[in-house]
């Protein structure tokens, strides 16, 4: 948009003060390019938006109007030889703004009309000047914009190309790993990203004098729940109850789906005797569960840290134990 504008900008001064007498004709061109691009950076949204949209049609519009004018309409004007010449270095332009707004194969097929529309608005003045040495007579011009151009455009299409088969690549590498370290159902992290995390905040802790509290929970007879409102009742319940934890710690804590009724999380720390404010948030979730619709919602969880209760190996196990020992010594009696 910058470039047609600020073009004219200076360029419409210049032409005053070096091209004597102006003609109308150039000088209408370059207004309308003044106002047109001008609208585009500076008018209403309502009017940029598909300025912006059009602005490799309208900009290559103004080059051909340039062309022609230099070849047919004033080809006796001192200006015209600057006009074909600034059309033949900008003319790339319009393939850079094709190549930035359009998908690749289409930016190549724009950009080749208008070169093949520029060469062959060219031919008649060729076949006319056949022989004479002038840098616009004959049919150098025409071959060299064949050549160069679409050489450019070839290049511009295999850049383009190989860019959206990146981010293609990134964005199917970024759902691959989605799904491999993402629990479907709930949208927390599934076991892998659970293991991943624990190793390298575990590693962290060992490297500093933090803590890392590791916290395993399961919902209490999911499945007599499953088998006597259903699996999708069961499902939801699943849901809620990741959603309430995401709510209860907010921020704070890494947040997992194991499978089946069983969550963990990982609380980083660096205050002491925090076990209870951890159990208080868990039965707090089951609290907002129960309050979502799910009256029969409860769980059980266990606490264990690193490295007071050990490595990561050792805590993760000592987690799974008290929340089994509480599991069967309070049933499905609140936390």
């Amino acid at each position: 948009m910058w470039v047609p504008f600020s073009s004219v900008l200076w360029g419409i001064p210049l032409y005053l003060v070096f091209f004597d007498p102006p003609a109308w004709q150039h000088l209408a061109v370059l207004v309308a390019v003044f106002v047109v691009f001008g609208l585009a950076l500076f008018g209403p949204e309502r009017v940029r938006a598909p300025l912006r949209t059009l602005a490799p049609h309208l900009y290559g519009a103004v080059l051909l109007s340039i062309w022609t004018l230099g070849f047919y309409v004033l080809p006796a004007h001192p200006a015209s030889p600057t006009g074909l010449l600034c059309t033949t270095l900008l003319a790339p332009v319009v393939y850079v703004l094709l190549f930035v707004q359009r998908p690749p194969h289409r930016a190549r097929w724009e950009g080749t009309v208008l070169l093949l529309t520029l060469v062959l608005i060219s031919l008649p003045h060729a076949a006319s000047t056949l022989g004479r040495p002038g840098p616009f007579d004959g049919l150098v011009l025409p071959l060299t914009l064949l050549g160069a151009h679409g050489a450019l455009l070839s290049m511009l299409h295999y850049f383009a190309a190989a860019q959206l088969e990146l981010t293609r690549q990134r964005v199917a590498a970024a759902h691959l790993h989605t799904l491999a370290h993402v629990d479907a159902l709930t949208g927390l992290g599934n076991r892998r990203a659970f293991d991943q995390d624990l190793a390298r905040l575990g590693a962290a802790v060992g490297s500093s004098r933090g803590r890392l509290q590791v916290v395993i929970m399961d919902l209490d007879g999911l499945k007599h729940i499953n088998d006597t409102f259903g699996h999708a009742y069961g499902d939801a319940l699943l849901v809620a109850f990741g959603e309430a934890l995401r709510e209860t710690f907010r921020h704070e804590a890494h947040l997992y789906r194991f499978g089946g009724d069983e969550f963990a999380l990982l609380l980083p720390r660096t205050l002491e005797d925090e076990h209870q404010e951890v159990l208080e948030h868990v039965r707090q979730a089951v609290t907002l569960t129960v309050e979502r619709g799910f009256p029969q919602a409860n769980a059980s969880a266990g606490v264990a840290e690193v490295p007071t209760d050990g490595d990561a190996e050792t805590v993760l196990r000592m987690a799974d134990e008290r929340m089994y020992a509480q599991k069967l010594t309070r049933r499905r009696s609140p936390l």
